[in-house]
């Protein structure tokens, strides 16, 4: 059943939150996503302006356009955030390399507010299982018309309504392409504890056969029949992009982008190492766009080491580490045990990884995602992995994808055809990242 079939018979979801702004409260019907701050339009005709999650309780500017997280000014000429509690921190005093996390600068980038509404659906069916079903966030042109299609997938938070909402925002900010012919998806990857209707999928996030990060299996207990039939959080992707590269429904789509940030970036980037979709023959384009992930999957057991010089070298993991720490080499952060999860199984992963060399994919760090907690008091790293198999690939989040593309240097040579870019006086922010010059580039650039 093709997407378009499933848009026609979907009713609109308005998000209700009751959430206080540092300049008034969302209305109880909210066309904003659960949990940003609402704006007055002031004038914008667009309506009320939504404030990212990752700005809290923000603080609306007066263009109507922008807002900033509490306890910072607007300095819209700028395009920044001045922070007024600057210098109440302890100055952890990092050496040149190591910038200073998002949240200990006297400023940031400002927010652009995104607008609603929020139309959200059910796909069916998942894998060819007509009673599993994934909830989805779509704006979606006549399909005959779209050119170009985003598929973004939320963190840990499993804020889709909130990552689409972003999407949207920046498929309107891009100047790559005509926006009008840009179609937004955003699947929301749902667990346990999470509200839901019968049949939609769920993870009960057991590590890694029921995570959704990695491409684990959803829990036996969605299935509404009783059968226990399960989906791959990679299968829900394979959906969306073989439904897109259907030429009957979508005859003009040449390109797609799966983007991530965070958790999301994680899936993109375990999604891309072995994904199925689109047939190798089929003529539309797939980019991967991984953005802020906590940790990367290695092809060997090399890992990075800091010398008692300060200088980071990348070895082997010492057999005397592996015993202490086995799950350095295992699935997520390497390749052993891949084949716990199903839809890996069978998969010829040194192959697998010569294609992911020469996949599109482009790495967007946040230039000041750089908090460890355990390293930096004070700093906020919204959950970064500091398990010893995380900490292996290094000390803080861009540090990891930096290096990680060095890794890929060295592995592949001119093989490889990633990219990485860096998003200054950024951290760990999904909007910041997606709506800079570098993830626009990133995601909607001609290039390929």
């Amino acid at each position: 059943m093709i997407l378009t079939n499933v848009l026609r018979r979907a009713s609109f979801l308005m998000a209700v939150i009751l959430l206080e702004s540092a300049t008034g409260s969302c209305p109880t019907q909210s066309p904003c996503p659960a949990g940003n701050s609402c704006c007055p339009p002031r004038g914008n005709p667009l309506g009320v302006g939504c404030a990212s999650l990752e700005a809290g309780n923000a603080t609306c500017c007066s263009d109507a356009i922008h807002a900033c997280p509490q306890s910072y000014t607007c300095d819209v000429a700028r395009k920044r955030c001045i922070s007024t509690t600057h210098g109440e921190l302890p100055d952890p005093q990092l050496s040149s390399d190591w910038p200073l996390p998002m949240g200990m600068n006297s400023f940031q980038p400002i927010y652009r507010l995104c607008h609603g509404p929020l139309p959200k659906f059910d796909a069916r069916p998942i894998s060819g299982r007509p009673d599993l079903t994934v909830p989805f966030y779509a704006k979606v042109p006549t399909a005959h018309t779209v050119t170009f299609a985003v598929i973004v997938v939320h963190g840990s938070a499993r804020n889709a309504d909130d990552y689409f909402c972003t999407g949207v925002e920046a498929a309107t900010l891009q100047q790559h392409r005509d926006s009008s012919t840009i179609a937004v998806f955003a699947p929301h990857f749902l667990e346990d504890e999470d509200q839901r209707s019968p049949g939609e999928l769920y993870w009960n996030m057991s590590f890694p056969t029921g995570n959704w990060k990695g491409g684990g299996e959803s829990s036996p207990k969605a299935d509404s029949t009783g059968k226990g039939a399960t989906a791959s959080s990679f299968d829900v992707l394979d959906f969306f992009i073989f439904e897109l590269a259907n030429r009957t429904t979508y005859p003009a789509l040449t390109d797609i982008a799966v983007i991530g940030h965070s958790a999301g970036g994680q899936t993109v980037h375990r999604y891309a190492l072995a994904a199925k979709a689109p047939p190798k023959t089929n003529i539309v384009h797939v980019r991967y766009v991984v953005s802020n992930p906590s940790t990367f999957t290695y092809f060997d057991n090399q890992r990075w080491f800091n010398g008692t010089d300060g200088v980071w070298s990348l070895k082997n993991v010492p057999p005397s580490v592996v015993s202490e720490c086995p799950e350095a080499l295992e699935y997520f952060y390497g390749l052993s045990k891949i084949d716990t999860v199903p839809y890996f199984r069978g998969r010829d992963m040194a192959h697998e990884a010569i294609v992911y060399a020469q996949s599109d994919v482009t790495y967007v760090a946040g230039n000041n995602d750089t908090c460890n907690e355990d390293l930096i008091l004070g700093c906020e790293s919204h959950g970064l992995d500091r398990s010893c198999g995380a900490m292996l690939q290094g000390p803080y989040r861009r540090f990891r994808a930096e290096h990680y593309f060095f890794y890929l240097q060295q592995k592949f040579g001119d093989t490889l055809k990633h990219r990485i870019a860096f998003v200054p006086n950024v951290g760990h922010d999904h909007s910041l990242i997606f709506e800079s010059t570098q993830g626009l580039t990133a995601t909607f650039g001609l290039g390929s």
